[in-house]
């Protein structure tokens, strides 16, 4: 899930994994609360397959993508006569 296959063959880094991997995990993690709620969701709850430090690195990726929007805002706000 880490990298996209074109249809050449090539191989690409697949932009927002960690947000699907957290999306994943997450609506795992509300099935499993919605058993405690509803029994009769109790088939379709599993384990999530996300290990937890599978999405580590998304403060990381996070604190990376920040300045890079603050960087752009400050360039357009210097433009402006």
């Amino acid at each position: 899930m880490r990298v996209i296959t074109t249809q050449n063959g090539t191989t690409r880094p697949r932009r927002g994994y960690l947000d699907a991997l957290a999306r994943v995990q997450s609506f795992c993690l509300d099935i499993q609360q919605w058993v405690l709620q509803d029994p009769s969701w109790v088939r379709w709850s599993v384990p999530s397959p996300i290990r937890r430090g599978e999405t580590a690195g998304m403060a990381k990726a996070a604190g990376r993508s920040a300045p890079r929007c603050i960087n752009e805002y400050a360039n357009v706000y210097e433009q402006r006569p």
